[in-house]
């Protein structure tokens, strides 16, 4: 294909473009590693637990139950954003 027919691969000069490798999980130290891991386990139970009080209001019409499931996943939920906002507080000052 000549350069300049339209398609993307055509387009692109690759011969000068460099791509930089990412660093894989083993640079990172073992605290953050485990704060990582902390946050996705809170969001996912918290994204969970909200959505089984939803579904439960919706669909059994079960109001007190859906309530306390809602109002726990939106706990866990403030919970994983605090945690991650005072690693990334620490991590902008330090910068």
């Amino acid at each position: 294909m000549q350069p300049g027919s339209g398609t993307p691969e055509s387009d692109v000069d690759t011969s000068t473009a460099s791509v930089e490798e990412s660093p894989g999980p083993e640079a990172l130290s073992e605290d953050v590693r485990r704060r990582f891991l902390a946050i996705v386990i809170l969001l996912n139970v918290g994204i969970l637990t909200v959505s089984l009080g939803l579904m439960l209001a919706g669909f059994r019409g079960r109001y007190r139950d859906a309530a306390l499931l809602v109002a726990g996943g939106g706990i866990v939920l403030a919970s994983a954003y605090r945690r991650y906002r005072t690693r990334h507080e620490v991590f902008e000052s330090s910068a």
